[in-house]
């Protein structure tokens, strides 16, 4: 018997090297703790409460990576008219649809495509072209990972995800949630346009299958505790400010409660996992600003192992970190790097004094 990889697998690593690197950092990883609540007091985000009950209390900020719809459900007791107000017009946002996915393993080789080449990892398949591309059951993507890598399938397998793309509506499955008999009536009537799809590509497949895990709007909502199991906000897109510069039609990264943001597939730039991982970095430099990380990288540079500033140790300016970066910069055009020692470009002075001043504040607050 061999042992399918699956998305667990790939979850667990990413999850265990994240947990170690947090760690180093001084950080902790909790999982199976579900926010019950975004605790606030006097106008300011002070943690959160778990659903046993457990408050987990917040420093500097709470981020949250959940949707909009389910963030402003975390928020219970805030009465500031400001945040009541921001919380209406982030439950009126509207929803795209949601997923509808056949997760297979098969057995044997791909065949090739119609021009009698390897067939492309990624496939679209259009029901109609005279429909919307958004119309539900219209448009199924399937995507063929192990013609990319063909490891992370026993040898002579291949793994095929099927999903319509973001357009299966949440609430024809919410009137069988809870009855399973017509829940999977429906799941089999919903799947059909998926089988079709992938049946243009691998007539067969059917006859090959070995695996075969199935996937709802349902699923979504429960297991990824998103609202509605949305693949995302539904925000036109193509408007421009003032006819000429575009406008960014997604929600961004601050909130009006102070010390809480939020990221994820709500946010810029938008829906999956490139997107909302780029989201996060954007909060995390909007928390921690730029010149801070060129501090750690100076004093790196200068040999200090120990980046805790001391108590009582001044507060290093951005004037300071711009002088030391332009220190750096200029010692990269000595001999090696421009032919004569102390070169610099044409009409640049020398750092000065205070380039070293700086590296002396530095280093008594490492």
């Amino acid at each position: 018997m061999r042992v399918w990889p699956s998305p667990w697998a790939v979850l667990l690593r990413l999850l265990m090297r994240s947990s170690v690197r947090l760690r180093k950092k001084g950080g902790e990883l909790v999982t199976k703790a579900k926010v019950d609540e975004i605790m606030v007091e006097n106008g300011k985000i002070v943690g959160v409460r778990l659903q046993n009950g457990k408050e987990i209390r917040a420093k500097e900020a709470v981020v949250s990576a959940t949707t909009v719809w389910d963030t402003v459900k975390l928020l219970k007791d805030e009465a500031s008219p400001e945040v009541r107000k921001w919380k209406s017009q982030m439950d009126e946002t509207p929803a795209q649809g949601t997923i509808a996915h056949l997760f297979l393993g098969i057995d044997g080789d791909l065949p090739l495509s119609p021009e009698g080449k390897q067939l492309d990892p990624a496939q679209l398949f259009v029901k109609d072209w005279n429909r919307p591309l958004s119309d539900p059951q219209n448009v199924v993507t399937v995507s063929i990972p192990t013609i990319l890598d063909p490891t992370i399938a026993p040898k002579g397998k291949h793994i095929i995800h099927v999903y319509t793309a973001g357009t299966e509506p949440y609430d024809l499955w919410k009137s069988v949630d809870g009855d399973e008999e017509a829940y999977n009536n429906l799941k089999e009537e919903r799947q059909k346009i998926l089988w079709e799809a992938v049946e243009r590509i691998i007539p067969d497949i059917r006859e090959r299958v070995d695996v075969q895990i199935d996937g709802s709007p349902l699923t979504h909502a429960a297991f990824l505790h998103r609202h509605q199991g949305t693949y995302g906000p539904a925000l036109p897109a193509g408007k421009r400010i003032f006819g000429i510069l575009p406008e960014i039609p997604l929600h961004l990264y601050d909130t009006p409660v102070n010390g809480l943001y939020r990221c994820g597939d709500s946010t810029f730039p938008g829906p999956g996992v490139p997107a909302a991982v780029a989201s996060g970095a954007i909060v995390a430099n909007t928390l921690l600003p730029w010149y801070n990380h060129a501090l750690k990288i100076l004093r790196q540079s200068l040999g200090m192992k120990n980046n805790n500033r001391r108590e009582g140790a001044p507060d290093i300016g951005i004037g300071h970190v711009l002088a030391l970066l332009k220190e750096s910069y200029f010692n990269r055009l000595t001999p090696a790097g421009a032919g004569a020692a102390g070169a610099r470009p044409r009409g640049v002075a020398a750092a000065g004094p205070l380039s070293a001043a700086a590296a002396a504040d530095v280093r008594r607050c490492a």
